[in-house]
Formats: C-alpha cells, structure tokens, sequence
C-alpha cells in the first residue's frame, strides 16, 4: 500500500552504508497541519539518491510505503520512500472551468422588445 504525505525537510541525515551492498538515507519532514508533526522517513538502496536534489526548507510531497518487522521479540516500523517531489513541481488539478451560459438576446434576433 502506498501513502503520501506532504511537508518541509527540516533535517536530511547523511548516507550510512552497511557492509557492502546496503545504504540508506533518512530525512525528516515537518507537515503542514494543525498541529505539525515531524516525520522521519528513509531512503533506502537505489531510491537514497533522491535526496540529492533537495535541501532543507524544501516543500515537498513524499510517497511511501509502511514496512515493519519483527526482531528478536521487538517490532520496528519503518517509512520508506520512493518518490519526493517538491510541492511547486507536484501535480495539481486544474481547475474545472465553468461553462458559460449565452442567453439570446431576443429583441436583436427579431426585433421586437422582449416584454
């Protein structure tokens, strides 16, 4: 399942490599709500290059998805992104223009006073 959620980066974490084939990268975001949270999320493999191009104080939109796991008794839950995509890039509908409505004129078609 994917999620999305949208927010300011406030901290990017440095890259941290594990052994020779894993690396990951976490950043965290402030959202944008009543009452903002502030959301660690990582990066993981092929997808830690995409915090190249962002910095803090970068607006974004961030799709994830929910992992979690069990070790030795304890349950770890992780947001893994795989996409980030600054909020003034983002997609936005347009907005639906309304159609207008012409009224004839009466009086210009035939003439004569509508009344």
């Amino acid at each position: 399942m994917t999620y999305e959620i949208q927010g300011t980066i406030i901290k990017i974490f440095d890259k941290q490599v594990f052994g020779e084939n894993f690396e990951k990268r976490e950043f965290v975001i402030r959202t944008t709500e009543d009452y903002p949270q502030e959301i660690k999320i990582e990066t993981i493999q092929k997808t830690v290059a995409l915090l190249d191009e962002f910095s803090e104080g970068d607006e974004v939109t961030v799709k994830f998805n929910i992992k979690g796991k069990e070790y030795k008794g304890n349950y770890y839950n992780n947001l893994s992104a795989w996409k980030i995509q600054k909020m003034k890039d983002a997609p936005t509908e347009e907005p639906k223009k309304k159609k207008e409505k012409k009224f004839k004129n009466p009086s210009k078609e035939d003439g004569d006073m509508p009344f």
